[in-house]
């Protein structure tokens, strides 16, 4: 009996390591050709908006096949997974639910990466534990000064920062990397449980970009999700290039794997000959 009752309790315990350690893995889309070209992508996973010419972007099923499989208006918000970077220096991302769309026609939506890299001088390194106990509620925020805010609580583990930032108002931020399935999130230090009324009676402090703002994408970047500023344009909907982006085949690898191919052929044909002539020799 206290074989079986340790055998089982191995197996409760590896099954929750599992579940665990799978929570942290990062997603991966569905999509044959992101399979196939895993390697050659760039995680994102950031939100962007559809700003292509004629007031749409259309999605492709990969950045080797002209099949539209999606049609976005302009305005349209999606998560873009991965980047991919073609031959011809295109960069192509794609969706969580699969497609692929030309990052030229994708503006990135205001988060707490943009957040970060417009306030870098001002934040500063300094770790931190918040002084809250457990089951206490407390709010994380996509970025200071954001009108996204999620309520959460205090677990058993102590909530640390790493990174401190001070705004307009007086308002210590702390940085979280990670904390029971919130990410790269902000509390504030000194009003963990305040709401964005409470915190900012007067409106959002000075110096950040509201996500109001940032959803309309008035002026913010086109990026490859990388952070690498694709063009820069003073009229949204237009292209830096004359006609719209569309997927082009890699005829290069195509008459490789062609080659090859009549490689793998005309040495079979060879040992095949051979064959047959010692077959006959005997």
């Amino acid at each position: 009996m206290k074989k079986w009752l340790y055998f089982l309790g191995i197996t409760l315990s590896c099954i929750l390591f599992t579940i665990s350690a799978h929570a942290d893995v990062l997603f991966e889309p569905e999509d044959s050709f992101y399979q196939e070209h895993r390697s050659e992508c760039t995680y994102v996973s950031r939100q962007f908006t559809a700003n292509g010419p004629e007031g749409k972007v259309i999605v492709y099923e990969s950045p080797e096949s002209s099949k539209v499989v999606d049609t976005w208006e302009n305005g349209h918000q999606a998560t873009v997974a991965y980047t991919y970077e073609d031959k011809g220096g295109t960069v192509w991302g794609v969706c969580e639910s699969g497609g692929w769309m030309p990052m030229e026609y994708m503006e990135v939506v205001y988060d707490n990466i943009s957040f970060t890299e417009e306030h870098a001088a001002d934040i500063k390194t300094q770790q931190g534990t918040l002084d809250k106990k457990e089951g206490e509620k407390i709010n994380f925020w996509k970025y200071p000064g954001s009108e996204v805010s999620y309520e959460g609580e205090i677990w058993d583990t102590a909530l640390s920062y790493e990174d401190v930032y001070e705004d307009s108002e007086g308002h210590q931020w702390g940085s979280v990397v990670y904390y029971y399935g919130y990410r790269d999130v902000w509390v504030c230090i000194d009003q963990p449980t305040a709401d964005f009324q409470q915190l900012y009676p007067n409106g959002a402090p000075q110096g950040n970009t509201t996500d109001k703002d940032s959803a309309e994408g008035s002026e913010v970047s086109k990026t490859d999700g990388n952070n690498q500023d694709i063009k820069d344009t003073d009229n949204p909907g237009s292209s830096s290039r004359e006609s719209r982006i569309e997927p082009k085949k890699d005829y290069g690898t195509m008459i490789l794997a062609a080659v090859l191919v009549g490689c793998v052929v005309l040495v079979t044909l060879l040992l095949l000959l051979l064959l047959k002539k010692r077959k006959t020799g005997l």
